[in-house]
């Protein structure tokens, strides 16, 4: 009696388990979806080839002291607006101010020495012209036997050692001058090194970068500051070779970054890189646009849509609604309030969309292929 009634019970769930099923398969079957869907229409279609893009520069400085010493001044900093010519930082000048200094004293010396020289060899040249005057008289003398043979080679005598004298003492200047201009040399050499230790903007830019703070080490190798120039802000694009015969420089631009990618700028191709990367096949192309964003980094990543023409009158549908089955497109139509699969030939690409030039007419409703199956039932866009 027991196991009657144990049978009975499960006869009883499995018929109810089964009812279940049915009226679930039914509801699946007989239900109506309502996904994305557009209707068809006629158009002006932009063709466009994609790319990915990164925010770059044409001019940008990795700014280095041309001496080496401690950071004691630092004005600017990330995110500033300078000037050309702007003051960037300061480095401890005191060891270089020292040594221009005493390079100005050398100067000072060597020119003293100069003036010394001439003053030597003007004696020299006065003295010369002495012992020739009382060598004349001596050789006079000499030859009315008013004084020796032995008083006239001693005027000899003193008459060629002024003349030697004189002849060292005009030797002594082209030294004391050559003495004179190393010190000169040197002294300017010493004022440009104090000079160095100020890092001037060699053009008017925003600083992008700074490496050190106050008190750290700055050598020639160290760089203190990226600064670029705003106005040789680019997009770099990668695009692939294929497409190198339909660009050309002028060619407009829609630039979506990723940081905002709702926000649409625009633009215009600047030039096209001449060299294909062995590798991926592509080239660099850089934009040039029309406005920054008013925030930006170098090296932010955008999508980028570059305009190759119009086409009137085009039929195009959502990229993505179109699916590959077989090596063939094709695309869910709503035909009576069910679900098909359409077969098309698809033209041209541009933002997102893609034109339809054969397989569907103006008016016909297209649908998001996201979990339709063949003969679904589709809820009017009404309901």
């Amino acid at each position: 009696m027991y196991n009657g009634f144990h049978k009975r019970c499960w006869f009883r769930a499995a018929a109810v388990l089964s009812i279940a099923l049915v009226l679930m398969l039914a509801w699946y079957l007989l239900r109506a979806d309502a996904p994305p869907r557009e209707q068809v229409q006629a158009g002006q279609f932009e063709v466009t080839i994609r790319a990915p893009a990164t925010l770059d520069a044409l001019d940008i400085a990795a700014l280095r002291p041309k001496v080496t010493g401690h950071v004691v001044l630092l004005p600017v900093d990330v995110g500033d607006v300078v000037d050309a010519g702007a003051r960037l930082a300061q480095l401890d000048d005191r060891s270089l101010r020292a040594t221009l200094e005493q390079a100005e004293a050398s100067v000072r010396v060597a020119q003293a020495g100069v003036q010394q020289s001439l003053a030597q060899l003007s004696q020299a040249r006065t003295a010369v012209e002495l012992s020739r005057r009382k060598l004349d008289r001596a050789k006079e003398l000499q030859a009315g036997a008013f004084i020796s043979r032995a008083d006239l080679d001693a005027a000899i005598a003193e008459h060629e050692t002024a003349l030697a004298q004189s002849s060292n003492a005009a030797a002594a200047i082209p030294r004391a001058r050559a003495e004179f201009e190393a010190a000169c040399a040197a002294a300017n050499v010493a004022s440009v090194n104090a000079g160095e230790a100020v890092v001037h903007a060699p053009f008017a830019g925003m600083i992008v970068a700074r490496h050190v703070s106050i008190g750290d080490l700055a050598s020639p190798e160290t760089v203190i500051i990226h600064l670029v120039s705003q106005a040789s802000v680019v997009l770099s694009a990668r695009v692939d070779e294929a497409s190198l015969s339909v660009l050309q420089p002028g060619q407009t631009v829609t630039v979506r970054f990723r940081s905002a990618p709702d926000t649409p700028f625009s633009g215009k191709i600047r030039r096209i890189g001449r060299e294909v990367d062995g590798e991926t096949r592509e080239l660099a192309v850089d934009l040039e646009l029309d406005t920054l964003p008013p925030a930006w980094a170098l090296g932010q990543r955008a999508d980028v849509d570059i305009v190759l023409g119009t086409v009137e009158h085009a039929l195009s549908i959502p990229q993505g609604w179109v699916v590959n089955r077989e090596g063939r497109h094709q695309v869910w139509v709503d035909v009576g309030g069910r679900a098909r699969r359409r077969d098309v030939i698809l033209g041209a690409r541009g933002n997102n969309r893609v034109q339809v030039v054969s397989g569907l007419a103006a008016g016909e409703v297209v649908l998001a292929p996201t979990g339709l199956s063949l003969g679904r039932r589709i809820r009017p866009a009404s309901q």
